[in-house]
């Protein structure tokens, strides 16, 4: 039996160690947070304190965390995973960071004699509780082929991209696409809103149409109830909007309809929705055109 290591037990983190566990691997899980672990021990998993801690009792190691600074101190920060050396270790940091931050953590794993495969994912949490994410890796392709067995585990489809950080950047292009339709359909519901159209109806045209996509149909079905639980939340999208443009500032890329996307968004972090779905981008649209019509609806 496999013995594999989640480090990081946000709603991400906590459904893909609980797809491996069903799919009867051996399960070390860890969080900043115990609490977060309490359901996986219970169903099997075991708890470890720390990344360095974990890192000596298994042969494959994944990270899903929030940002840069939450993947360095997990990685290189005092007991992490790349503290000091773990020869034979396997590692794939599944989260959305920056191309630099990931090339700190390449850094690090190499001093440790830790292969290292950068593995975000497309998809939301509904689509992972499926086992159906996209995968997408870059990094070395033997460390990759360890991942088979897991990787079928958690997705539908692995898209290997190179030998570096080209999944980071494929990652974050493809935010700035869900990004940008989801701000286009929430404009586009409050133009019809305005104009008196049934909100519904919207909904099932979008869904049924040349704009049609899996995104659109998902996010038609929360946005029919005027459900904002997050799937994906207003502030992490913002985040990963602005470390798509710095590195459009860095290579020369010109990226004005992500610039924009990006400030609607941090507006509505700043009206309160950093929380909630980043597809209360509605919200603040109804919000600019004077309407308060979400429990009327």
């Amino acid at each position: 039996m496999t013995r594999i290591g989640v480090l990081g037990l946000g709603n991400m983190g906590s459904i893909m160690a609980s797809r491996l566990l069903a799919a009867g691997f051996d399960v070390w899980v860890g969080n900043r947070t115990a609490a977060r672990a309490e359901r996986l021990v219970g169903a099997g998993a075991h708890w470890s304190e720390s990344g360095d801690a974990i890192a000596d009792q298994v042969e494959l190691l994944i990270t899903m965390v929030a940002d840069d600074d939450a993947l360095l101190a997990v990685t290189t920060g005092e007991s992490g995973i790349l503290a000091r050396r773990h020869p034979g270790l396997v590692y794939a940091d599944m989260s959305t960071v920056s191309p630099d931050a990931s090339a700190a953590v390449a850094d690090a794993a190499e001093r440790a004699g830790v292969r290292y495969l950068r593995a975000p994912v497309s998809g939301s949490t509904t689509v992972a509780e499926a086992g159906a994410l996209g995968i997408l890796a870059s990094g070395p392709q033997d460390a990759l082929d360890e991942f088979d067995q897991a990787f079928t585990a958690i997705g539908k489809r692995v898209f290997y991209l190179g030998q570096d950080d080209e999944a980071r950047i494929m990652k974050l292009a493809l935010n700035m696409l869900v990004a940008q339709t989801v701000v286009g359909l929430s404009e586009a519901l409050v133009l019809g809103e305005r104009a008196g159209l049934d909100w519904q109806t919207m909904l099932d045209v979008f869904s049924d149409s040349a704009v049609a996509s899996p995104l659109v149909q998902y996010k038609a079905s929360s946005l029919s109830k005027h459900d904002f639980e997050a799937a994906f939340t207003t502030s992490m999208m913002t985040k990963d909007l602005d470390v798509a443009l710095a590195i459009g500032r860095r290579t020369g890329a010109v990226m004005p309809t992500t610039a924009l996307t990006q400030e609607l968004l941090r507006a509505a972090c700043g009206l309160g929705w950093g929380d909630q779905d980043f597809s209360a981008a509605v919200l603040m649209f109804e919000r600019l055109a004077g309407d308060q019509l979400t429990n009327d609806r």
